[in-house]
Parts: C-alpha cells; sequence; structure tokens
C-alpha cells in the first residue's frame, strides 16, 4: 500500500472521529480534503474501498450538526444575502428542466447543484466562528498543497500541461489551475498573521502551489492569481488601516514572490502566457473565446428560458464561425463561466447569478469597513477573501466553472466572515489594532509637543 494511501487512510478516519468528538465543522475540514485529493481519480486509491468518501463525510456532517444544532441555532441561512440568490439560481435551474435541450444530462447536473447547496448550507452552520473559518482556510491551502506536489511528480505531457489530477468536478488541467488561484491571498494573509508555525507551512505551502501553476501551464489562472496578489498587496501598501511598518513588509512579499517566480518559470510557461497577446486563431486549443461569447449572446437571444446543460454545445454549429472547428469536431464549448451560466439558465438565471455575485462582493465590503478600526486581523482577512473571490471570477472567465464548487467556497467563506462579523457581531478589537491607535496617537502626541516646543520659540522671537 503507498503512503499516500496510509496517510489519506489516516486522515479520513481522524476526520470522522474529530467530527463525532468536537463537532461537524470537522466533517467539512474531511468533506474539503476529500474534495482536493479527489482519492478515487488516483493510482494511490487503488486498494482503497471503493465507496463515497464525499457522501459519507457529508451524512457525517448533517448527523452531527443535528446532534449539536442548538449551539449552531443562531446561523440563521437567510440572513445573509448569498443564500437567497443561491437558493433562487437553484429553482431556476430546476426550472429550465422543461426548455432543456439535454435533459438527462441538465437532470442530473441540476441534483449536483442541490446538493453542493445542502453542503454549502450545512457549512455555513458549522463554521460559526473566527477559528473555524481559519481552520478550514488553512485545510483548503494544505489541499491545494497537494495538489501541487501531485502536479511536480506527474510532470507535463506532449502538450505542456498536466492533465487528470484535479478536484473532484474540475480534473482538467484549467479547472486545477482555477482551484488554485484562491489560496496565494490567504497564504499571504497567514504569513503575515499567523504564528511561527503558521508561516513556517505558508512558507513552504507557497512555492509548491506557485510550482503547480507554472507547470499546468493554465493562462486564466495565471491572470487570477495575479490580479488576486495585485488586489491583496494594493490593500497593504495603500489602505489606511496598517500595523507599523506595514509597508516595509508589503515590500518585503512583493520581493520574495518575484524571487520564487524567477527561480520557478521556465521558457514552456514563458511561451504559453506570451499568447495572451495573440490573437492567432487556434481552434482546437480554445483559443478566439470571445468569438463564443458572441455566439453565445446571439444564441440566447433566440433562447432566452436558456438551453440547459451542453446546450450551447450542441447548437453551436448553427452560430459558431466553421473556421473555429477543428477536424471531426462537431460541438465547440463557450469558455466561460459567465456566458456558461447565460446559455444554461438564460437572462434570469444570469441575472440572479450576477446578482450573487455582486451582493457577495458587497458583504466583503461591509465587512470591511466594519472590522478596520476594530480588528486589523480581521479587516484584512477579509481583504484576503475578497482578492481570493476576485481571482477565481477572473480565471473562471475564460473556462466552464459555474456549477463547480470551488466559486461556492469563496462565496461559503465570506458568507461565513459575515455571519461572524454583521449577524452576530462577534469581533472584537485585538491587540494588533490597539498598537496601531497606540501607534497613531504617540505621533499625534509627538507632533503635538513639537508644534508647542516650535510656537513657543516663535512667540519668544516674537517678545525679543
Amino acid at each position: 500500500m503507498a503512503k499516500i494511501t496510509i496517510l489519506f487512510a489516516i486522515i479520513y478516519f481522524s476526520g470522522i472521529i474529530g467530527s463525532l468528538v468536537y463537532g461537524a465543522h470537522w466533517a467539512f475540514y474531511l468533506y474539503q480534503v476529500i474534495y482536493l485529493l479527489n482519492p478515487t481519480n488516483h493510482w494511490w486509491s487503488s486498494t482503497l474501498p471503493a465507496f463515497g468518501y464525499s457522501k459519507i463525510t457529508v451524512l457525517i456532517m448533517f448527523a452531527t450538526y443535528i446532534l449539536n444544532r442548538k449551539s449552531l441555532a443562531e446561523n440563521h441561512l437567510l440572513k445573509n444575502p448569498q443564500f437567497k440568490w443561491m437558493f433562487l439560481l437553484i429553482l431556476i435551474y430546476i426550472f429550465t428542466l422543461f426548455v432543456a435541450l439535454n435533459f438527462d444530462l441538465h437532470k442530473t447536473a441540476a441534483i449536483e447543484y442541490v446538493k453542493l447547496f445542502i453542503v454549502i448550507s450545512l457549512a455555513y452552520k458549522v463554521l460559526d466562528n473566527f477559528t473555524k473559518l481559519e481552520w478550514s482556510l488553512l485545510v483548503y491551502i494544505l489541499g491545494c498543497t497537494f495538489i501541487g506536489y501531485e502536479t511536480f511528480f506527474t510532470g507535463r505531457d506532449s502538450f505542456g500541461r498536466v492533465e487528470g489530477i484535479g478536484v473532484i468536478d474540475a480534473p482538467e488541467a484549467n479547472g486545477t489551475a482555477a482551484a488554485l488561484v484562491p489560496a496565494f491571498p490567504l497564504i499571504i494573509y497567514f504569513l503575515w498573521w499567523g504564528n511561527y508555525k503558521i508561516k513556517a507551512l505558508m512558507l513552504l505551502c507557497g512555492p509548491v502551489i506557485l510550482n503547480g501553476i507554472i507547470l499546468i501551464n493554465s493562462r486564466g489562472a495565471f491572470l487570477g492569481t495575479a490580479i488576486s496578489i495585485m488586489v491583496f498587496m494594493f490593500s497593504m501598501i495603500f489602505s489606511k488601516y496598517k500595523k507599523p511598518k506595514q509597508r516595509l513588509f508589503a515590500v518585503f512579499l512583493i520581493v520574495l514572490g518575484l524571487s520564487g517566480i524567477a527561480t520557478l518559470v521556465d521558457l514552456t510557461f514563458i511561451e504559453r502566457m506570451a499568447t495572451l497577446q495573440t490573437i492567432e486563431d487556434e481552434s482546437a486549443s480554445g483559443s478566439h473565446r470571445y468569438r463564443m461569447w458572441l455566439a453565445a449572446i446571439e444564441m440566447v437571444e433566440e433562447h432566452p428560458l436558456g438551453l440547459g446543460v451542453a446546450g450551447f454545445n450542441r447548437l453551436s454549429p448553427l452560430y459558431v464561425p466553421t473556421d473555429l472547428f477543428g477536424k471531426g469536431q462537431l460541438g465547440k464549448s463557450v469558455h466561460s463561466m459567465w456566458f456558461q451560466a447565460l446559455t444554461e439558465v438564460g437572462w434570469l438565471g444570469f441575472i440572479v447569478f450576477l446578482t450573487l455575485i455582486g451582493s457577495t462582493i458587497l458583504s466583503i465590503r461591509k465587512i470591511k469597513k466594519v472590522s478596520g478600526s476594530i480588528n486589523l486581523q480581521a479587516f484584512y482577512l477579509a481583504t484576503a477573501l475578497y482578492a481570493a473571490f476576485i481571482g477565481i471570477c477572473v480565471a473562471n472567465s475564460f473556462i466552464n466553472q459555474f456549477r463547480t464548487q470551488m466559486i461556492y467556497w469563496c462565496i461559503l467563506f465570506i458568507s461565513c466572515f459575515y455571519n461572524i462579523v454583521i449577524n452576530r457581531s462577534l469581533l472584537t478589537p485585538d491587540k494588533s489594532t490597539v498598537a496601531i491607535t497606540d501607534y497613531e496617537s504617540a505621533n499625534v502626541k509627538e507632533t503635538d509637543r513639537t508644534d508647542d516646543k516650535a510656537a513657543t520659540s516663535q512667540d519668544a522671537s516674537n517678545k525679543s
């Protein structure tokens, strides 16, 4: 039995025991591990029993939640706007069954979508404080580190990509890379605010995940990663809420990151990223995405209620120019989370999806507004979650990720934090906020003393 198999078995049974002893949040941590490791899709799982690990874990999470529901009763789903829009979106998705071109495919997707909503709802109920949320984020980072580790040992194929090692619902290269994108601003946050053990762990995880992004060679994930990091670093440098020497630490992080990139990038990665500036027609590789998007708009003008799952693929020969089809290719994919939503659930579902995204952004901004003057750590965790959410939205703009879990995980994390800070008002002043307040007060007092001395000297001069 492989060492990874033994390690997974230990983690799995430890997670179950932890769920029974410590609470349902441990079951969600285990669910995260299963989703990111995707055990049934790897060679090392051949000696493991063949059963639904995720399904059993969700049942355990539900059972342990029921046992402790009284202590978790304050976490009301409908107090968060995101869950209202998600519920409405699911209803629209189910209604689209009546117009779906591929009824069986859409039915299967609708069932999986409902299951996802149930898992997200349960996780929201059990991640009810700051510590549980941070542990969930750390588990996610560790799962991404395992993907980066597997990427390194699997190596690129003849096309310069790494395929078939990703998460359960997106094992292809682009989906795998997109799942890694939110990790980077979170790593920066823990590298800054974590204890020494956490900092050391982040110094190990960061390069491994970055190397995974480079080896997978996904242009969308690269853009998402770059933008998410820039969003977080911009806040560190220019925000009015700062710790002493914060900008100096930000410069150190930038130098550290650039050094890692310079060490890990290779010619294959550089050449692929350079194609972001080109407009050559590479129909076999999914380029010219904007022409798919234009075709999607034209398609929905004639089918405003949507076409269901793979509806775009089925009708693409009628709307997509023939020069974009490869030899023997019968259908094209829309290559965008946004236009996938538009073609699957029509204009109404698309608007609801946009509202879900917008309400999530508004929620995180509200958290930042409330926490800025109270708790700097919470403020920058909110900033990291915001940057992670923006990053995955950018990455998913170039691939079909409308129903995959990672985008909804980001919404979940923000919703949990919103519940902690806004709904339940559990935020308290931290030491760093007191420190920065004292630091600023000391500067103000010192300035006042200097001004007083200058004024006294000026008076003496005038009298003379």
